[in-house]
């Protein structure tokens, strides 16, 4: 898109107000109809104030014929304003003449499909076992649940990183690793971590069989002693923590084998064993790989996202010819594209001002205000 001027403005910084003002002055001074602005914003309630506080300067300014008109100028977000021009203009688009958008739930699935093209066999064979090691959950109900689909959520949440702020994911990755090495620092020494968490769990054994038990005490160490400690060591140690902490005095004095502080130390060790953080940074690892990969096939670039939408309004403002092109709205990315349409042949937009925050891997723009000429949107 060319002859575009942009402002880089923070929160707070009166950007809605400036562009009402720049909006209400040019309707006054005839330089164009509330009918022929297409202005887009992030959400629909700053749309909704954008039309309204339009409406109220020109009704300070007695325009009350414009104030009117206000109600047809194409004020919404990105998506309200592209889905529009496409109802109205499908035909020159070569689409069919009802076009919907994705919800939630086929967004979720056309995600899930893409993923199990692009996770390899090693990669949710991975993925298992960091699952079973560190026991990721999620919230169902009242309750904590198994998340073995944890690693699609961490990935969608990096892909929104992407999309939303400045990320590098090489400095990410190589963050993640040198927080990893700084946590998980214990070495094995001479006994493996396997066989020091089995001693840990021959004394909660010790301690569930000793007479001076309480029923409370045996049902807390019954769900340790069923954990395996060679695949799910870290949930082992995390709950086992909590459970030796927790015991009376008196079983604390004991004369268990091994003792209350060698069992302690064992696990604050175990806390931070450096298989751990091997397994986590393989995990961090797979994830960085598989999210560019995915970004790719979910989304265009956000710079070509911007031009791409710029095609869009011009071919629907283009007043005939140029054959029918087919199309294809992007079900995932928060700009969706429409791909296939025909630049070099659209007519320029005229600028009329906009609004930019860099995010993401390059580009999207919260707000692209835009006026087409009056001779080239159609009637």
């Amino acid at each position: 898109m060319r002859n575009i001027h942009y402002i880089s403005a923070g929160a707070g910084s009166g950007k809605t107000h400036t562009l009402t003002e720049i909006l209400a002055d040019h309707i006054a001074s005839g330089f164009c109809r509330p009918g022929e602005v297409l202005l887009t914003t992030f959400t629909e309630a700053a749309a909704s104030e954008f039309r309204e506080k339009t409406r109220r300067k020109l009704l300070e300014k007695g325009l009350v014929d414009a104030a009117f008109e206000m109600a047809g100028a194409r004020i919404g977000t990105i998506h309200s304003v592209a889905k529009s021009l496409i109802d109205r203009y499908w035909y020159r688009l070569g689409l069919a003449p009802s076009v919907t958008v994705l919800d939630d739930e086929g967004r979720t699935r056309h995600i899930n499909e893409s993923l199990a093209a692009l996770a390899t066999d090693d990669d949710l064979r991975a993925f298992r076992r960091l699952q079973r090691c560190f026991g990721f959950t999620r919230q169902e109900g009242l309750y904590q649940v198994s998340n073995p689909d944890f690693w699609k959520q961490h990935l969608e949440r990096i892909l929104a990183w992407m999309d939303n702020y400045e990320v590098s994911l090489e400095e990410s990755l190589d963050y993640c690793r040198r927080q990893f090495d700084a946590f998980f620092l214990m070495h094995p020494g001479d006994t493996s971590l396997e066989a020091q968490l089995e001693q840990v769990k021959s004394y909660l054994q010790a301690v569930s069989n000793s007479g001076e038990t309480s029923r409370t005490t045996r049902n807390n160490i019954a769900p340790l002693l069923a954990l395996s400690v060679e695949e799910e060591s870290y949930v082992f140690t995390v709950k086992a923590l909590s459970t030796v902490g927790n015991l009376p005095k008196k079983l604390q004095n004991k004369p268990f084998a091994p003792g209350y502080v060698q069992v302690c130390e064992t696990l604050e060790k175990s806390l931070r064993h450096v298989s751990h953080g091997r397994l986590l940074k393989d995990y961090v690892e797979r994830i960085f790989r598989l999210a560019p990969r995915l970004c790719r096939l979910q989304t265009a670039q956000p710079s070509d996202r911007l031009q791409r939408y710029g095609a869009l309004l011009g071919a629907a403002a283009r007043p005939g010819g140029g054959g029918p092109r087919h199309s294809q709205i992007d079900p995932a990315g928060a700009g969706r594209r429409v791909s296939g349409l025909q630049p070099d042949r659209d007519p320029p937009l005229r600028p009329f001002v906009g609004d930019r925050r860099r995010v993401g891997l390059g580009r999207r723009y919260e707000a692209v205000d835009l006026r087409l000429s009056a001779e080239a949107m159609p009637k």
